[in-house]
């Protein structure tokens, strides 16, 4: 009897303890959404791609007609700051050259567009409905590369971390990674695709969330952010 009595006041202890976590410690929203690019950032923009030039990278995926080169996988967030990307290589979505069956050489690509740079927020708000982090980053790469005069392909494209700020006792961490590509044109005339993988985590001393948020940029310059 005594033991069922102590066993009882200790489930109750528990569950009094469960209910009674801290709300400003609990995650209650994570978004993430398009914003305008700045003056700032484009400042920024060229000390994060800085050199040195970490080149091609390797073969990282091959779909039909399709080779892209890069890295795979790397950090964008490591304990609470910015990583430096400029180790890792960009993704490049080139053709298959029918005359070797390997991809393009990169320097026979032809009229590239412009690069483009599009910005990105990902706001995480307590039970309290206060945001307590806030990271902000930019999806650059070149679009528009024609091969022998085909398709539109995809070159240097690169998740940027530019700012994170987190209140104390709040830990973030992020990583991208290639998750597929594709061709959104013909067999003729080609428009690469690549999807990008955010993947998050975040942590305090009872909270622990993942979430991941796909980039996909195709060789128009189109760009579209889905969970």
């Amino acid at each position: 009897m005594k033991l069922t009595s102590l066993a009882l006041i200790a489930a109750l202890f528990s569950l009094n303890v469960r209910a009674e976590l801290p709300t400003e410690l609990t995650v209650s929203s994570f978004d993430v959404y398009e914003v305008p690019v700045t003056a700032e950032d484009k400042a920024q923009l060229p000390l994060l791609l800085a050199e040195p030039d970490p080149g091609l990278g390797t073969v990282i995926a091959v779909a039909r007609q399709l080779v892209a080169l890069g890295e795979v996988l790397y950090p964008l967030i490591k304990r609470g700051q910015p990583e430096v990307t400029t180790q890792f290589a960009p993704i490049n979505v080139l053709p298959v050259d029918p005359a070797t069956g390997r991809n393009a050489d990169p320097f026979m690509m032809e009229r590239a567009g412009r690069p483009a740079t599009k910005k990105f927020i990902g706001s995480i708000k307590n039970g309290l409905g206060m945001e307590v982090v806030r990271l902000e980053f930019l999806a650059h790469y070149s679009p528009g590369a024609s091969f022998e005069g085909k398709g539109k392909y995809l070159q240097n494209a690169m998740i940027v971390p530019s700012k994170i700020w987190a209140t104390w006792g709040w830990d973030v961490t992020a990583t991208m990674r290639l998750l597929s590509i594709s061709n959104q044109g013909t067999r003729t005339q080609p428009i690469a695709a690549a999807v990008l993988q955010m993947n998050y985590t975040v942590r305090n001393l009872i909270s622990h969330v993942e979430k991941n948020h796909l980039v996909e940029i195709n060789g128009l310059g189109e760009t579209i952010v889905t969970e």
